[in-house]
C-alpha cells in the first residue's frame, strides 16, 4: 500500500468530474435525522447514504482513488450547510479527511498539488480544503514513515476521531501495550512526538491524553497517548514520496513502545 510501485495517478477525468461537481447544487440533508445527540455513526450512515445518491451520475468512474476525489468535493457541499451541528461538522470533517487520506496514501506527491488547486472551485470553501488536505497530508506522511518499522497501523474509527480525538494507533506484534496517536500538521518544525505535555502544545496534548485515557477504559490493553507533529514546508505542501529508509523519528517511537512491552513483561513475571 505504501511502496512507490504501487502508487498510482488520478486521472485527468478524475479531476474534470470533480470540477463539473464543485459547480452542482444539491439539496440538503433532513436535519431532523442530524440531531446533535447522535452518535457519529448515525450521521455517517445518513451522509453516505446521501453519498451514494450522488455518486449514481459518475458510475463511470471505475478506480476507487478517482470516486474518493468526487466524493470529497461532494461533501465539501453539505459544509455550506449553515444550520448543521458541530456533531455533523466533525464527522463531515471526518470522511472528507479519511478519504484524502485514502488518496494521498494511493497516489503520494503526485496529485497533491492538483488537488490542492481544487480549493479554488467554486461551491468548495478554501480554508476547509485547504486544512483538511494539510491534515490527510500530515497523517498519510506519519503512515508512510511508520510503515518501514515494526510498529502495525490501525486506523481510528468514526468514533474514536471524532469523540476521542485519536487519529490511529499503532502496537506491536504480541503486546499488549500500545500507542493512541494524535497527529498535527507543525509548518517549519521537524517531524517530532511528544509523551507528555510540552509549552506550546497544552491543548492537543490534553485532548489526546483524556482521549486515550477513556479508551483504555473501554479495551484490555494499555495504551499510552502520543502527540505527533508532522513538519510541512511554509507555503508548500508535505512531502510524500516514499522514504526508503525508517525515520529516526518512527525508530525512537518504536523504541518507546517495546521499552513498555519490556517493563509490563518484567512486572507480570
Amino acid at each position: 500500500m505504501f511502496a512507490d510501485r504501487s502508487q498510482v495517478f488520478l486521472s485527468r477525468e478524475a479531476f474534470q468530474v470533480a470540477r463539473q461537481a464543485s459547480r452542482r447544487s444539491l439539496d440538503p440533508p433532513d436535519l431532523t435525522l442530524l440531531q446533535g445527540n447522535r452518535p457519529p455513526e448515525v450521521h455517517k450512515t445518513v451522509y453516505t447514504l446521501l453519498l451514494e445518491k450522488e455518486m449514481r451520475s459518475y458510475r463511470h468512474l471505475r478506480h476507487a482513488s478517482d470516486r474518493m476525489l468526487v466524493e470529497v468535493v461532494i461533501l465539501h457541499h453539505f459544509l455550506k450547510v449553515e444550520t448543521l451541528n458541530q456533531r455533523s461538522l466533525s464527522v463531515l470533517g471526518w470522511m472528507i479527511q479519511d478519504r484524502l487520506t485514502h488518496i494521498l496514501l494511493q497516489t503520494g506527491s503526485r496529485s497533491i498539488r492538483k488537488i490542492r488547486e481544487l480549493s479554488s472551485e467554486p461551491g468548495i470553501d478554501r480554508q476547509a480544503w485547504e486544512t483538511r488536505l494539510a491534515g490527510a497530508a500530515a497523517e498519510a506522511k506519519a503512515m508512510q514513515e511508520l510503515a518501514l518499522t515494526r510498529l502495525h497501523v490501525y486506523p481510528a474509527t468514526i468514533f474514536e476521531d471524532t469523540s476521542l480525538k485519536i487519529d490511529f494507533f499503532l502496537a506491536l506484534e504480541g503486546s499488549s501495550v500500545g500507542a493512541c496517536v494524535s497527529v498535527k500538521t507543525h509548518v517549519n518544525g521537524h517531524t517530532k512526538f511528544m509523551l507528555g505535555s510540552v509549552p506550546g502544545y497544552e491543548e492537543w496534548w490534553t485532548s489526546i491524553h483524556d482521549g486515550s485515557s477513556k479508551f483504555e477504559g473501554m479495551s484490555r490493553r494499555t495504551w499510552r497517548p502520543i502527540l505527533l507533529t508532522v513538519n510541512k514546508p511554509q507555503g508548500e505542501d508535505v512531502d510524500l514520496t516514499m522514504p526508503v529508509h525508517p525515520a529516526h523519528w518512527a525508530l525512537d517511537l518504536q523504541a518507546v513502545l517495546e521499552e513498555d512491552r519490556s517493563q509490563l513483561l518484567t512486572r507480570t513475571a
